[in-house]
């Protein structure tokens, strides 16, 4: 495995599918999906719990997503850094359950490491506002 995209979970559910969604269109494919539910016990707008989104995303598509589940809430330090301790890539790259990959993002930030023997890559983002808030 080349990328492990490590995805800390936390009252995000309506806007995790999206996350995933721009996952699933990468032109990069040697990628492993890690997800923690830091204890978050929302649901979207179809009344689906983290774990039942995950579960109909990967039945619709075919992105095996490894899905782990905490009861109580701890901090991100935490959850980040077992994120972690899962991960079998090469490279790490940490999203969160809000962001929205560009279809070329991991194939560019790849590229750029191993041309440049990088131990770290970093790329820019573009903050986009909805109904008048972040």
């Amino acid at each position: 495995m080349k990328v492990s995209i490590l995805i800390p979970l936390f009252n995000s559910e309506n806007v995790i599918w999206q996350c995933l969604e721009s996952l699933l269109n990468q032109d990069f494919s040697e990628f492993e999906v890690i997800m923690i539910n830091d204890g978050s016990c929302g649901k979207d707008d179809k009344k689906r719990n983290y774990k039942k989104i995950i579960k109909d995303f990967s039945k619709k598509n075919k992105l095996t997503i490894k899905y782990i589940e905490y009861n109580e809430n701890r901090s991100l330090l935490e959850v980040r850094r077992n994120l972690l301790y899962e991960a079998s890539g090469e490279y790490v790259y940490y999203v969160d359950s809000d962001d929205f990959l560009s279809p070329n993002t991991l194939s560019v930030m790849y590229s750029v490491a191993k041309e440049n023997d990088a131990d770290i890559v970093q790329g820019k983002s573009t903050t986009f506002v909805r109904d008048g808030g972040i």
